[in-house]
């Protein structure tokens, strides 16, 4: 009886060191993907910050861009009240002289 609980026992051992040994296959795998998981959350990162950088230098343009926008509006509207009253001044001139030479032709010397 004793040999066979001998037996009994040293295939226990077996299995549970067929067990152990799978168990740390496993927990040097888990660490492996921990490691590359790692790595792989460290480089996502190093892009976003990347990607909210280039990001935020494109808001800085944008807003730079609109405010040329902004004033080249300004500055055309600017030169059209300028053309226009330009414009008026030079058809008040045409009528005025249009007038003297109305008189000047209809004049008795």
């Amino acid at each position: 009886m004793s040999e066979k609980m001998s037996k009994q026992v040293e295939a226990q051992i077996a299995d549970l060191n067929i067990r152990l040994e799978e168990s740390a296959r496993t927990i040097a795998e888990i660490n492996s993907s921990k490691g590359r998981l790692q790595n792989e959350n460290i480089d996502v990162s190093r892009q976003l910050e990347d990607a909210e950088s280039k990001l935020n230098a494109v808001t800085k343009e944008r807003a730079s861009l609109l405010a040329q926008l902004d004033d080249a509006k300004r500055a055309l509207e600017d030169e059209i009240r300028v053309c226009i009253r330009s414009c008026g001044q030079h058809q008040y001139m045409y009528n005025y002289i249009n007038s003297i030479s109305y008189k000047l032709n209809n004049a008795e010397w």
